[in-house]
C-alpha cells in the first residue's frame, strides 16, 4: 500500500504468487497493488482542472517480470483531488522496467511497449513525459 506521506513508491508485479505464474494485469484479475491517499480524494481528468489548481507528483516506478503477457484494462491517468485542500491535486508519474525475459512487453526511457508492434502501452502518465 502506498501512503501519500511518501513521494516515490516501487512496485514489483513478480514472476509468481503461490507458485502460480503472473500471466495478466488488471480487469476481472486482482491489481496487484493499491494506491491508498491518505486523505479523501476524488478523481477527475485534467480538463476538469481549476485554474489554481496545484498538481503534486507521485513517483511511481513498476518492475514487470518475465511472464506477464497481457494487460487489461489498466488506466492511472487521472488526477486525485485532495478534498481537504480543493486546489491540490495528486498526479501519479509511471516509470516502468520490465524484464528483458519478457517475450511479450519491453520498456525503453520508463515507457512500456507491446513487443510484436512497438506500441506504446498509453495508460500511464509516464515520468519522463513531464521532466
Amino acid at each position: 500500500m502506498w501512503n501519500s506521506a511518501e513521494t516515490s513508491f516501487e512496485f514489483k508485479i513478480p514472476d509468481e504468487v503461490d507458485g502460480h505464474r503472473v500471466t495478466v494485469w488488471g480487469n476481472d484479475y486482482p491489481a496487484p497493488f493499491l494506491l491508498h491517499i491518505d486523505r479523501s480524494v476524488m478523481s477527475c481528468g485534467k480538463e476538469l482542472l481549476p485554474d489554481d489548481a496545484r498538481i503534486v507528483p507521485l513517483h511511481l516506478t513498476i518492475h514487470i517480470g518475465a511472464n506477464l503477457s497481457e494487460i487489461r484494462a489498466i488506466e492511472m491517468k487521472d488526477l486525485y483531488q485532495d478534498c481537504n485542500d480543493p486546489q491540490v491535486y495528486y498526479q501519479i508519474l509511471v516509470t516502468i522496467h520490465c524484464s528483458t525475459e519478457n517475450p511479450f512487453f519491453y520498456s525503453e526511457n520508463g515507457k512500456l511497449y507491446q513487443k510484436n508492434t512497438g506500441t506504446m502501452i498509453e495508460a500511464f502518465y509516464y515520468e519522463t513525459d513531464f521532466r
